[in-house]
């Protein structure tokens, strides 16, 4: 259900009013999907700190703020916010505000032809310093004078947002149109107070606020009513907590006919979220659990040597020593071999994780394929997507498993010294039987270089072999030969 709303084309009829999205980018994106357009939080020409709190109070039906409308200032908001804006796929229109009349046409002047700016909308409900403090949306010659203002600095679709709190909000909708106004955004909040009885005091530091909520929805479907009747191009009105921009389009008989685009899978999308996110939390155990084995490990093999020291100092290297220090040894390389095989299983593991992302990576983007450019790992299951997700370059795949891509890993390394512990154990069983120096020398090599190669084949052959339930889903496209 398209909306036009002068020149400004909308995918749909609702929009996010101003303040109640922020700057948009605090809200899930699964949120900004639903809105046909957005008006971003007031902004002035500088950084503006707001009143202090408290700042919100509960009411029956409804909500009194008084932000005291805090703003990072305009160029900030060029900054920051802008650049995003213009990515998104649908209009933001930027929400003004000004202590006068040139201060609202300056500012305008500043934001106009900023890429991501699809016009503003014009908050009449400030003070006009000029004159007193008389806000400006108490009189029509003062709300047509800010109208005017920056009509004269962009050529952008321009709303005015009404305030409630006049006498006939038809004749300040009638001045505003007189001035420029493309449309109208009716109404703004209802200005109330609420009182701490046990305090004695407002509840508001600045005393009163903002009424909001829907205790003020009919309130604000009459005043947009009136509105409607002195002004021909009236957008609607934005009283609890979306602006609805549907009351004109509809009135007009300007409703687009062409399809929607797909609906939201909201539902689809956090069963996805929820999956990925008990995904990356079994990855964070996988790794604290790895960490946790080879520190345990390490801690045997440092109290095994240390007290192995102890026994050669008391025993001189005698046959006690040999005794003691081959049966220490061999339960060591035992546990070592046990913590390598713990680590193997726990790296499959950590695979899994990694393809089941991916595979609902694919999902997402089976949903909302333009988010494709903003993902830097891989929406595929096969092992280059694996292993561009585990930051590996796609290049080594053929290399996975080897012995330099396994001297990298956990495993890897443990394995080395867990060999360095089986090489210890054969040169301690050479020199035992009084072998000479040359012969212990060579025993320890050999039993190294034995536990090392059987280890690392063991461990070649775990990498290779996956379940049946991991084979590739979802590849990624072949690259064309070279």
């Amino acid at each position: 259900m398209s909306v036009a709303v002068g020149t400004m084309q909308m995918r749909g009829p609702v929009l996010a009013a101003s303040g109640t999205f922020g700057y948009g980018t605090e809200v899930p994106l699964l949120e900004r999907r639903a809105l046909g357009g957005m008006v971003s939080k007031g902004i002035f020409l500088r950084p503006r700190e707001g009143t202090t709190p408290p700042r919100i109070a509960e009411t029956p039906s409804g909500m009194l703020n008084a932000i005291g409308l805090q703003g990072p200032g305009a160029d900030a908001l060029v900054r920051d916010y802008a650049p995003q804006w213009a990515r998104w796929d649908f209009p933001v229109l930027v929400n003004i505000n000004g202590e006068s009349a040139s201060e609202y046409g300056e500012l305008t002047a500043r934001l106009d032809g900023v890429p991501g700016i699809a016009g503003f909308e014009i908050n009449i409900s400030c003070p006009n310093v000029e004159q007193g403090g008389l806000y400006f949306g108490n009189d029509p010659r003062a709300a047509a004078a800010v109208t005017e203002a920056v009509r004269r600095r962009t050529k952008l679709p321009l709303w005015v947002k009404l305030t409630p709190m006049v006498s006939d909000i038809g004749v300040i909708a009638r001045a505003v149109e007189s001035a420029g106004a493309d449309a109208l955004c009716a109404i703004n909040t209802f200005v109330g107070m609420s009182i701490d009885l046990n305090a004695f005091k407002p509840r508001l530091s600045f005393r009163t606020g903002g009424l909001s909520g829907p205790a003020i929805r009919p309130l604000a479907v009459h005043l947009a009513h009136q509105a409607s009747r002195r002004f021909s191009k009236v957008a609607g009105s934005s009283p609890w907590p979306t602006c609805r921009a549907t009351f004109h389009a509809i009135r007009e008989g300007s409703m687009s006919t062409e399809i929607p685009p797909r609906p939201i899978e909201s539902g689809a999308l956090q069963i996805l979220a929820t999956e990925h996110w008990s995904l990356l939390a079994t990855r964070a155990l996988t790794y604290q659990e790895s960490l946790g084995r080879v520190n345990m490990f390490l801690t045997i093999l440092s109290g095994a040597v240390i007290a192995l020291a102890l026994v050669a100092q008391a025993d001189h290297f005698g046959p006690a020593f040999f005794a003691i220090a081959i049966f220490m040894l061999a339960v060591v390389f035992l546990v070592g071999v046990f913590t390598v095989a713990r680590l193997m299983a726990l790296n499959r593991d950590d695979f899994r994780w990694v393809l089941g992302m991916n595979r609902l990576r694919n999902a997402y983007l089976d949903l909302h394929p333009e988010l494709e450019p903003h993902f830097t790992t891989s929406p595929y299951d096969d092992l280059p997507g694996a292993l561009q997700t585990l930051g590996v370059e796609t290049s080594g795949a053929d290399r996975l498993g080897s012995m330099f891509h396994g001297l990298q890993t956990l495993p890897g390394m443990l394995s080395l010294i867990v060999a360095a512990v089986g090489g210890g154990i054969g040169g301690l069983i050479a020199a035992g039987f009084g072998a000479p120096a040359g012969i212990v020398l060579l025993s320890g090599i050999a039993a190294f270089v034995l536990a090392a190669v059987g280890m690392g084949y063991w461990g070649s052959r775990s990498v290779r072999r996956l379940s049946p339930g991991l084979a590739a889903r979802f590849p990624g496209p072949r690259k064309p030969p070279t």
